[in-house]
């Protein structure tokens, strides 16, 4: 019975670092965009391989940005994201994710 305890346990806990290692993003630092070109700050979303970039949106803001919308999770669509960039005020940088409606 401890054998099969112990050995559940592992898996368990295996399980879930996995889980920790797959959400990168989650630990990174919000990145500031603001000083880049509109250009650059789109190529850097662009780059992301479909991953979500957590973006500094305002002071206290950020966001996870996708290169397109159809990387948002199921259940939610991803609209236009712009952010203020070195060159242009409503620079758009790709896709946040927002929950679908329930109506």
């Amino acid at each position: 019975m401890l054998k099969t305890f112990l050995s559940l346990s592992t898996a368990v806990a295996g399980g879930l670092l996995l889980l920790a290692s797959s959400n990168t993003h989650s630990r990174a630092a919000p990145v500031d965009l603001s000083s880049l070109t509109c250009e650059q700050a789109s190529n850097r979303i662009k780059t992301a391989n479909g991953d979500a970039t957590l973006v500094q949106t305002g002071q206290r803001t950020y966001t996870d940005i996708y290169r397109a919308r159809f990387y948002c999770p199921y259940g939610s669509t991803g609209r236009l994201q712009s952010i203020r960039t070195a060159d242009n005020a409503k620079c758009v940088i790709g896709y946040s994710c927002f929950p679908d409606s329930l109506d």
